[in-house]
């Protein structure tokens, strides 16, 4: 599958334990597209994101809508780090894009030990405290890398020849896309992906331009799980916060599936690419059962089978590529949307 990640913030997220909610949508938007629930990175943090589906990759691609505010001055008066394509096993950067506050545009520098800065934006280019959708595609290598760079849709660089390993020091490829960090003071990120170059277009190249939308779950389908505190099932699974253990639905029955139908995924000029469910759990003692998350669009998808444990809530997710042509209108996408069904399983 191409596409490894995605979320917008707004109550969906792969990569942090954060508010519960059942189905994403991923889909195309214009330059002045709208943006949904930002995360706010302020005094030098970063944020990583990355899945368990996400193996070492030497080619990939990844974007995200950002807003740059403020330098900060204690660590770099003129650059503060946008976007790492980042080894986590070896600790290095294969890839950083750095926002110039100087000169309101962006600098695209190699990995250590060299550093080396394959480009260096036009003045201008990107006015600082204004929105722009940044991406990036990466080949990993020590003499045949490549990298290339999008600003809200249009090329901005690309280069071949590069050294984007830097020696044996990172044998693994990219396995995380880090947001913030270095010099960067105030910084706000929204919608953002990535992939790898495998499977099909559209799924397999730039995306341009997303925007991820939450929609909730809205009644049972088909429910085998056992609610604690709530007759209506899928008003657990309405977005809400965690609530450490007072409302969730309980099974101990290897195969049991809960699955509910969802509403409101409004029709928009764009066409959809991919759509996540999502799931959160916690196991009552360490028993070794694990979870996965189903959709059904007609076919039954399920997700990766996770391990459960009684130690901390642990999310489930899959993501589900659309292909483009069944939605071909803004109508056609509204109802298939709306149709699906999706929900979770015990899968061992």
């Amino acid at each position: 599958m191409a596409l490894l990640f995605a979320t917008g913030f707004n109550g969906i997220t792969t990569a942090t334990i954060g508010r519960r909610s059942a189905l994403a949508i991923i889909s195309a938007v214009g330059a002045n597209g709208r943006y949904g629930q930002a995360v706010r990175l302020q005094g030098g943090s970063a944020n990583a994101y990355n899945t368990l589906a996400w193996s070492d990759k030497t080619t990939i691609y990844y974007g995200a809508w950002l807003k740059p505010v403020a330098v900060l001055a204690s660590e770099d008066t003129q650059f503060g780090r946008l976007l790492d394509a980042f080894d986590a096993n070896a600790f290095v950067s294969h890839l950083t894009i750095n926002y110039d506050f100087t000169d309101e545009t962006i600098s695209v520098v190699g990995p250590s030990p060299s550093y080396t800065e394959f480009y260096a934006g036009t003045a201008n280019a990107w006015p600082v405290n204004t929105w722009a959708f940044l991406e990036v595609k990466l080949v990993v290598d020590n003499s045949a890398g490549a990298v290339t760079v999008r600003l809200n849709g249009t090329q901005v660089y690309a280069g071949t020849g590069l050294d984007t390993r830097q020696g044996s020091h990172s044998p693994y490829g990219v396995n995380a896309i880090t947001v913030g960090g270095f010099g960067m003071d105030d910084l706000y990120c929204d919608s953002i992906y990535a992939l790898d170059a495998s499977g099909s277009a559209p799924h397999n190249t730039f995306l341009g331009p997303i925007r991820v939308d939450k929609v909730d779950t809205s009644a049972n389908d088909s429910v085998q799980f056992t609610p604690l505190s709530s007759t209506n099932e899928s008003n657990v699974d309405d977005g809400n916060s965690p609530d450490d253990d007072t409302s969730y639905n309980e099974s101990s029955t290897l195969n049991h599936r809960d699955t509910f139908t969802v509403s409101g995924h409004h029709a928009t000029s764009h066409k959809v690419f991919a759509v996540i469910a999502r799931a959160m759990a916690k196991a009552s003692a360490a028993d070794g059962r694990e979870l996965r998350t189903v959709i059904d669009d007609g076919s039954v998808h399920t997700g990766p089978s996770t391990p459960i444990d009684d130690t901390g809530y642990i999310e489930v997710s899959q993501i589900l590529e659309i292909p483009t042509s069944s939605y071909a209108s803004p109508e056609a996408a509204e109802s298939a949307i709306n149709a699906l069904k999706v929900g979770y399983e015990i899968s061992a």
